[in-house]
């Protein structure tokens, strides 16, 4: 039975609030997709396109849709993928983690089904379970409960039909569906509801059902489907009438509950009303105000009379979060009393500015809304505190701070949600107060949308104190710390000015990434996979290249394509601009070749590799335990006539007489290694070797790199370390503990020892499942490569990148592979 390849597509038009959601939705599945693409269908919030340039830094796809729609984006979505399987999911919407396994695993089963569909689970403003109509053109036109969005199909379904109709923008499912079951395409439903639908208000859906829209769009069906709707006419009007029997049945059962809960609402008031009654009459308050039952504040002054403010408390975490931001040369408006603070020995001028020129403190005096007095591209960073709202063109201060601020500078700023009016700004002087939304569409005017953050911090507790006076002295840390955006006291934004050329760059990859569709579905890539960089014998395992064979490759990819790094691939490939003929070399598993051999090789052609090693007894010289096996069971060595032990639970006796017996027993030892852990492997090795009688130090030929030495690859240019696990163990044979062991530890002693982010992840053996790529994931990688054979494209899962392994029996050169993929890729 094959197993189909999945795409799976999500589109999206202003959801950044649940667009992460839903993309951990689809990375968490049970059996992972081949192809994820987001399509962003010309967003206009500042916050989603914030996090669509946060997904496409990470390296998730982001196609751009021209806003015409969700068939549109759908299609664009499709079109961008090549899975024998299509499914769509809307960004506001999520997939339990086993929907895709239970809908592929019937296609797989059933060649002549054409889709799985399920019931979905509502949630939000509602609650509820809904399945669709039986699969067939009358009941789910009679209904509208046609699939869902999120059915999984083959491809050749939405090929057949043409894709969505782009004409529709509501109602393109009742179309889509029609047509398919007009065609005689089948499929069912499961009962589960593995769906997980947000009903919310705004959305699409409630839009469509308004009723001149709807009447407008269901006459456009009809006429659509004439010849459908007359053929099936008489059961199609005896199937609505009995579906809108049901729906009025429903309606009354609803109005019947809606009078019980009414009634019980009734009988609630009453008896608060009784209460409040009785507390008037005890002269009781119905809300205990104590000391704050007062017209006037505690203080008048924001608390500084009795400690520290409460909102100083967010302004000075927040730069203290960033004080490696406050370096350079510093501009601080007023004093520089947060310069000296947060920056100290880093700062190397101090500006302060104020537009009074009574400041003493001043060292510029200007306005900020037009400080023509100072050059642009001045400062390493601005501190802009709780300014804002006193200037009436905050946008034109916002603007000359970038202007000002050198490429690479910082702009760290607060601006008050809920304050009292400024004492020296007075009512006619201060003039603003920012939300989230209000500071990212102003800061979005004068910066990138992907080069400034906007955090909300406070609570109605910490606001509450603040008006009144009250200082940090009188709160709990805890009931300082918690955040609830719906009630934010201040709001801190911290903004990069980018560098020209690469803002021009990201500007340009928009551009392109919006019109670049054809391209986009035929760019590939390769990653290539090598072990060992040597000329050993035996060799049971394949892992050995020979140098002078390694030396042909590289020639090649120099000669012939272009090399580049694992880590700029998927930013490549996430923009969807990967370059004609790209190609991206790795090796695994750490041995000492790399340093020694393959690196000089790779050095000298100017080819960029990834090394992917793993991290146990770092500081001590040794070798992997299939190599100690493989030299111990060699043809030639002294041993008993038989081998008993005792491994993954079970005795083993094992005849080592002969060669062949000798082969037999390595291989049963290798395939009771796989489900092992790594005290239970260690413990089997260290069996073997007292067995065999002879003590077996590290060779160089077969030892594995050291910290030390890990540090000296790094170190030298266009090599990358990448994480391959602690013990490289079969990880899909461990329980979730270990797997997360074995992943985040190895990426922490990587990035201790290197003193840098590990972003790449290998795994062990090619060995993957649904759990270790979530692991994988939710331990900070950025990317996981396989050894599934494939080329790389424009939205292929990154936590699935596939690579090509270079063995030493392989039956074509593999100058002959790459050209042969390339070739298939482009057709």
């Amino acid at each position: 039975m094959t197993c189909g390849r999945i795409s799976a597509i999500i589109t999206c038009r202003d959801l950044g609030r649940t667009l992460v959601e839903a993309l951990r939705s689809l990375e968490r599945q049970t059996r992972p997709a081949a192809d994820i693409v987001v399509v962003d269908d010309a967003s206009t919030d500042v916050y989603t396109r914030q996090v669509i340039a946060q997904l496409e830094r990470a390296g998730t796809f982001v196609a751009h849709g021209p806003g015409r729609g969700a068939s549109a984006a759908r299609n664009l979505g499709a079109r961008l993928t090549s899975g024998d399987y299509l499914v769509w999911l809307d960004a506001d919407d999520t997939l339990e983690p086993g929907y895709f396994e239970a809908a592929a695993a019937r296609l797989d089963a059933e060649t002549d089904m054409d889709f799985v569909t399920c019931a979905m689970r509502a949630f939000g403003d509602v609650q509820y379970v809904w399945t669709p109509s039986p699969p067939m053109w009358v009941d789910a036109v009679a209904t509208g409960g046609v699939p869902h969005a999120s059915t999984v199909m083959r491809r050749r379904v939405w090929e057949t039909l043409g894709g969505f109709d782009e004409d529709l923008p509501t109602f393109e499912l009742l179309d889509f569906w029609a047509s398919a079951f007009e065609r005689g395409f089948r499929g069912i439903v499961l009962d589960e509801p593995l769906l997980n639908y947000r009903v919310r208000p705004g959305s699409g859906y409630r839009r469509s059902i308004r009723q001149p829209t709807y009447l407008a769009r269901l006459g456009h069906f009809y006429a659509k489907h004439r010849d459908t709707v007359e053929r099936h006419a008489l059961a199609l009007i005896e199937a609505k009438e009995a579906f809108l029997v049901s729906q009025r049945n429903y309606l009354k059962s609803l109005e019947s509950r809606a009078a019980v809960l009414e009634a019980e609402q009734a009988q609630l008031r009453k008896e608060i009303a009784d209460v409040a009654q009785l507390l008037q009459e005890r002269n009781l308050p119905r809300v205990e105000w104590g000391d704050l039952r007062r017209r006037q504040p505690v203080s008048r002054h924001w608390g500084w009379d009795r400690g520290t403010p409460v909102d100083r408390h967010y302004i000075e975490g927040f730069l203290d979060a960033h004080r490696s931001d406050v370096r350079g040369r510093v501009l601080e408006v007023r004093d520089s009393v947060y310069t000296r603070r947060f920056g100290g020995a880093a700062v190397t001028a101090s500006d302060v500015l104020d537009i009074d020129a009574g400041n003493g403190a001043a060292t510029v005096i200007a306005d900020l809304r037009r400080a023509d007095g100072i050059a642009s591209n001045t400062y390493d960073c601005i501190i802009l505190t709780q300014t804002l709202q006193l200037i009436d063109d905050i946008g034109a201060a916002i603007a000359e701070c970038a202007r000002v601020l050198r490429p690479g500078g910082v702009l760290l700023a607060t601006a008050p949600c809920t304050i009292r009016v400024d004492d020296e700004g007075g009512q006619d002087g201060d003039f603003w107060r920012l939300t989230e939304a209000s500071a990212r569409r102003l800061f979005a005017q004068a910066f990138p949308v992907d080069a400034f953050e906007v955090r909300a911090y406070g609570n109605v507790m910490a606001n509450a104190a603040f008006l009144y006076g009250l200082s940090t002295a009188e709160m709990s840390t805890a009931d300082l710390d918690h955040i609830d955006p719906d009630f934010p006291q201040i709001i801190a934004i911290r903004a990069v000015k980018p560098d020209a050329d690469a803002r021009r760059a990201s500007h340009s990859g928009s551009r392109s990434a919006a019109v670049k569709g054809p391209r986009d579905v035929s760019s590939r890539a390769a990653i290539l996979c090598y072990h060992r960089v040597a000329e050993l014998s035996p060799d049971s395992h394949a892992l050995c290249t020979p140098p002078t064979r390694f030396r042909q490759h590289m020639a090649h990819l120099r000669d012939r394509f272009t090399p580049m790094s694992v880590e700029d691939l998927v930013s490549a490939a996430a923009s969807g601009d990967i370059p004609d003929g790209a190609v991206a070399v790795t090796l695994d598993d750490g041995y000492l070749d790399a340093l020694t051999a393959a690196s000089p090789i790779l050095m000298e052609f100017g080819i960029p590799a990834t090394f992917f090693v793993n991290t146990d007894r770092l500081d001590d010289p040794h070798e992997r335990w299939w190599d100690i096996l493989e030299d111990i069971f060699r043809p030639e060595t002294r041993l008993p006539a038989e081998l008993v032990l005792r491994a993954g639970g079970q005795e083993l006796r094992l005849a080592t007489a002969t060669p062949a017996e000798r082969a037999a027993a390595l291989g049963t030892l290798n395939r009771s290694a796989w489900t092992m852990d790594a005290r239970s492997r260690m413990t089997m090795a260290n069996d073997v070797v007292a067995w065999s009688g002879a003590p077996r130090p590290p060779r160089e030929t077969h030892r594995v790199l050291t910290g030390a030495e890990i540090r000296g690859l790094a170190a030298r240019q266009g090599h990358a370390i990448g994480a391959h696990s602690v013990h490289h163990l079969a990880l899909t044979a461990q329980p979730v503990e270990t797997k997360r062991c074995e992943i985040a530890e190895c990426k922490a002693t990587l990035e201790r020892a290197l003193r840098r982010t590990v972003t790449l992840f290998s795994y062990p053996y090619g060995d993957f499942d649904g759990e270790t790529i979530t692991e994988v994931h939710d331990a900070g990688f950025r990317a996981g490569v396989t050894v599934e054979v494939g080329l790389m494209a424009p939205g292929t899962n990154r936590f699935l990148l596939p690579r090509i392994e270079v063995a030493p029996a392989d039956s074509l050169p593999l100058a002959r592979r790459l050209q042969d993929l390339f070739d298939l890729a482009a057709r």
